[in-house]
């Protein structure tokens, strides 16, 4: 890629943290990855959106199943992180870390993680990062079948759940404790712990969660006597903790509206002159917002129109980078590996040649899987979409029939996959996806509602919308 290209990245890296942020808080991971991906690659981003823009491609790549290539982001967070001495944020890096680690096995690194993240918060006081290190330890233990300490772990997680009152993960501590015990068949110890939690806690919402588990518990078990009558149980103490919000939301609204009583005995007139100046007051401003409206509407349509338009750009530039790249790293590794060969055969070691090129044949491979949009577009099905929110194996995207990868071009490709990616967030259902000679032919099983990021998208590209169907014309054929 020539320099032109990138010479004004510089100014443009804030843009680019807002958006991939914005794509992130959306689920949007396929997005948010293309321009995290582009920041790790600025030249004047500053370290601390480096680490951060790292550990986001990390954990993206994590829920995508990608663990080797999670690993490599997060160790590169992490140095960053160090480099700006930011240590508590260097150490939830590397609780991510431990948890790819969990899911490959590797369970001595893991809990060497852990146990610096908990020292770290136990000496910072920091509780609830406590209590987050030591449900995930807990899922260490589970998983490397040390049952024991497991279950030691979220003992002391309850407390610090109770002591913080955080229900959610009271919940799921109880949960995965009773789980725990199911899945060594054990259920006599799961009602065992669970009854005697529920008759010792003076915590209501530990005894809500208790309640909870043991109705789960017994009608999972075939209990559903005792299932219903905790059930029961249950809706008490949920009423009660309902009723005790809603008596102390009434005392503070009685006392609020005393409060305006005594204040109207005394300014009865004040208030007639308030209320005409306030109506005066309200028609003036209503004309001014009308008028801002208005502007600002014009104004949000046109930077709605250059911030699509600025996103596509940044996706081909990533396409464009990522040739780049590869011809790189060709260059570097490719040729050196050719001409190590070249000297061992001249010198009739042919072992040390053969090693020496299939080192190279094993880096063009790793090059060639672990590319982006060439990838996907140089497939039939390049059209076949999984969003990275869902479980995987879900095909949420079927083709009605299959079509030569090079009839539509890149950037028509990048555009379509952003509407659908759209769809699927709005949608969230399956789509029916027909390509041909004039653009792409999406169709769902009922209407979708969509929202202004999609009707943008849609507008931009001259979408023909129907009912459940929708059409999405080629580039060069939009009016």
């Amino acid at each position: 890629m020539s320099c032109s290209l990138w010479a004004g990245a510089k100014h443009h890296w804030p843009e680019r943290v807002q958006l991939a942020n914005q794509h992130y808080q959306n689920k949007q991971f396929d997005s948010a990855y293309t321009y995290y991906f582009k920041l790790t690659h600025s030249q004047n981003a500053p370290d601390s959106v480096m680490a951060e823009s790292y550990r986001k491609l990390g954990i993206i790549l994590y829920q995508q199943e990608e663990y080797e290539r999670s690993i490599e982001n997060f160790k590169y967070a992490g140095k960053f992180y160090q480099k700006i001495k930011d240590q508590e944020n260097f150490l939830k890096c590397q609780s991510n870390l431990a948890n790819v680690y969990v899911k490959i096995k590797k369970y001595g690194l893991a809990e060497k993680l852990y146990q610096q993240r908990l020292a770290y918060a136990t000496n910072t006081k920091n509780k609830a990062d406590q209590l987050s290190t030591l449900v995930n330890m807990s899922g260490l233990y589970n998983h490397s079948n040390k049952y024991y300490r497991a279950a030691q772990t979220l003992l002391k997680a309850q407390a610090l759940a109770v002591a913080l009152g955080d229900s959610v993960k009271m919940n799921m501590i109880l949960n995965n404790l009773s789980s725990m015990y199911l899945n060594q068949e054990m259920p006599d110890s799961a009602l065992l712990y669970l009854r005697k939690s529920a008759t010792l806690s003076n915590d209501l919402l530990l005894k809500k969660a208790v309640l909870k588990n043991l109705y789960e518990v017994n009608r999972r078990l075939g209990n559903h006597d005792s299932a219903y009558s905790y059930k029961d149980q249950y809706h008490i103490v949920a009423n009660d903790l309902k009723n005790g919000e809603t008596a102390i939301t009434i005392a503070q609204l009685e006392s609020e509206l005393q409060l305006q009583k005594d204040k109207a005995q005394f300014a009865t007139i004040m208030n007639w002159v308030i209320a005409i100046v306030s109506i005066l007051i309200f028609a003036l401003a209503l004309v001014l917002a009308l008028r801002y409206m208005e502007k600002r509407n014009a104004n949000k349509r046109i930077e709605e129109s250059k911030s699509l338009t600025a996103m596509f750009i940044e996706q081909l530039k990533v396409l464009e980078y990522e040739k780049s790249e590869v011809g790189s790293r060709l260059h570097s590794n490719a040729s050196p590996t050719l001409l190590a060969a070249r000297s061992f055969l001249y010198g009739g070691d042919i072992e040390k040649a053969m090693e020496q090129l299939n080192n190279l044949g094993k880096d063009l491979s790793y090059i060639q899987n672990h590319q982006l949009y060439s990838k996907r577009f140089n497939q039939t099905n390049w059209l076949k979409y999984i969003p990275s929110n869902t479980k995987q194996g879900l095909q949420w995207i079927e083709i009605t029939h299959d079509i030569d990868p090079e009839t539509h071009s890149i950037d028509y490709k990048i555009a379509v996959l952003s509407i659908l990616e759209q769809l699927l967030q709005d949608g969230k259902q399956k789509l029916w996806v027909t390509p041909d000679e004039y653009g792409v032919e999406v169709n769902s099983a009922k209407p979708i509602n969509f929202s202004k990021n999609t009707r943008a998208l849609l507008r931009f590209f001259d979408c023909a919308v129907n009912g459940t169907k929708i059409h999405i014309p080629l580039l060069e054929n939009r009016l």
